[in-house]
């Protein structure tokens, strides 16, 4: 199986009149989303923190993080955004994938529609 890639639609949680619709390369071992500094500084999205993260190698690096609204194929969720430096491939990591109600069917590399589960104590 190859790559899977999908566009998506990004929005600024403030005012999602500020979206741009971006392609993403979707990594189910990722946890989070990364999205070029500079695509979210153009939508007006601001850092909320700094996490650190492991990279390739071993490597720790820090990040800042914020908030985005993801829209695909009708479905909508908000979720944590990375601030990738400029050169970054804007990658697709579970939280939004699943968020949003999606797997990626290993047979086809597309993403399926999968159903979400929610757990409530009856009182």
């Amino acid at each position: 199986m190859g790559f899977t890639y999908v566009t998506m639609t990004v929005c600024n949680p403030l005012n999602v009149n500020r979206n741009k619709k971006i392609k993403f390369l979707v990594d189910t071992g990722a946890f989070t989303n990364v999205v070029p500094e500079n695509i979210l500084q153009d939508l007006g999205i601001k850092p909320v923190g700094i996490r650190e993260f492991k990279v390739f190698g071993g490597k720790f690096k820090k990040r800042e993080i914020g908030s985005a609204i993801f829209k695909y194929n009708g479905d909508i969720t908000g979720t944590e955004v990375t601030f990738g430096k400029r050169k970054y491939v804007s990658i697709l990591g579970v939280t939004a994938l699943e968020s949003l109600g999606y797997i990626v069917n290993p047979k086809t590399g597309k993403l399926k529609k999968t159903d979400l589960f929610i757990l409530y104590n009856k009182r």
